[in-house]
């Protein structure tokens, strides 16, 4: 089993679309699907995609769906 660090940007743009998710959604099915992998993130990290999440969710820019989802 692999262990791949995905850095807080890159999780943030798997939930909320922008400049670069289309070639981060790649990089993550590429992982999860070709080559097995378990994605992890600091607890740090979480934290920072959490609060950009839920500063998005607060503006209108992500549904609380897709907030709960990721």
């Amino acid at each position: 089993m692999r262990y791949v660090y995905i850095e807080p940007s890159a999780w943030v743009k798997r939930y909320d679309h922008e400049t670069g998710t289309a070639l981060t959604n790649q990089l993550f099915h590429t992982l999860l699907r070709l080559h097995p992998a378990r994605l992890l993130c600091s607890r740090v990290g979480l934290t920072e995609v959490v609060a950009v999440l839920n500063r998005h969710r607060n503006a209108g820019q992500v549904t609380q769906s897709l907030f709960n989802t990721a």
